[in-house]
């Protein structure tokens, strides 16, 4: 792997997966913490950039984009579920929104490109 590709890997990683992870954030106050979103779709260009027109991602990108788009909605119904007399967080609700789709857009044109190449 080039300098690119383990940067772009390992950031998104630490957001998703690592020590960056919102996930007992989310489940505990129903929040992102400040500026992860921004930070997760920052990283998600630079790795669509970096491994775009690939027949292969890494297994440690896809695991850290797989984790945001399924697990941040996750939690958050948890929180929900935990907090019923509490009202939505509509922020937290957009953003979630966000990551899911621009998340599940990396994956889908991921596939687009392998079954292009492969006809």
């Amino acid at each position: 792997m080039t300098s690119d590709e383990e940067t772009s890997s390992e950031a998104i990683f630490e957001l998703s997966l690592g020590s960056r992870c919102p996930y007992s954030r989310i489940l505990e106050s129903g929040t992102l913490p400040e500026g992860w979103e921004a930070d997760y779709l920052e990283q998600l260009a630079m790795v669509s950039k970096v491994w775009s027109g690939r027949t292969e991602i890494p297994r440690k990108i896809a695991a850290a984009i797989h984790a945001a788009s399924l697990y941040l909605p996750l939690r958050y119904d948890g929180w929900r579920h935990l907090n019923p007399g509490l009202p939505r967080n509509s922020d937290t609700e957009s953003a979630i929104g966000r990551i899911r789709t621009s998340s599940e857009f990396f994956f889908m044109g991921s596939l687009g490109k392998l079954r292009d190449s492969s006809v």
